[in-house]
């Protein structure tokens, strides 16, 4: 008679199964240690080479987290400066001191601990309407407007240059070249001299 197949199932499998003395035989041969052997060094090998990977990782990132805020800062800086300059010239306040001596708004700006320089000459952006006070940055600032027309005038700004505040800008002392940004239809050209900031804001012809 047949048996059953579950039967003959279990029959095989108890056929085939080791007794516990011939397991202990197989754990204990050579080619079995060399392959457990291997396996352990294949697992060290992989888990250094993750602690290491990993420390890379962490390596770049700090860099990238501890050297973009320096780049950043001084871009932004830049940027906010021109920014502030823009918003200046474009808002086309009321003048406070109407003339065009620089003697006399130098005795109006005192208070800044600086004397005003004539950056442009009158023939190349108009005459000399007068000045008001301003900020860049929250720093006191002067800003002189000069004007060709009605439509078409110059703002010159000059504050005390502050490393820490201003960032790094261009020294034309040290023939470094004054930077230039086109913004909202406004060219401003940024530089420092003799520990002033200076600012030239026009509208981009």
């Amino acid at each position: 008679m047949k048996k059953p197949i579950k039967v003959s199932i279990c029959e095989l499998y108890d056929d085939i199964s080791l007794s516990q003395e011939e397991l202990d035989t197989i754990r204990k041969s050579p080619e079995t240690e060399r392959i457990q052997h291997r396996s352990k060094t294949q697992f060290q090998m992989i888990r250094i080479s993750s602690i290491v990977a990993i420390a890379c990782t962490l390596v770049i990132s700090a860099s990238i987290w501890l050297l973009s805020p320096t780049l950043n800062m001084s871009f932004s800086k830049t940027d906010n400066i021109v920014a502030d300059v823009i918003d200046n010239h474009l808002l086309h306040k009321t003048l406070l001191y109407r003339t065009d001596s620089l003697s006399e708004l130098n005795n109006n700006f005192s208070y800044l601990g600086f004397i005003l320089s004539k950056v442009i000459p009158a023939e190349q952006d108009g005459e000399l309407l007068g000045a008001r006070p301003c900020f860049i940055l929250n720093i006191p600032a002067a800003q002189l407007r000069y004007q060709k027309s009605p439509n078409l005038w110059t703002t010159v700004f000059q504050t005390r240059y502050q490393k820490d505040i201003y960032g790094p800008i261009p020294d034309i002392k040290s023939k470094e070249s004054p930077l230039v940004k086109i913004d909202r239809g406004v060219q401003v050209n940024l530089w420092r001299e003799n520990g002033l900031l200076f600012a030239v804001a026009k509208t981009n012809q």
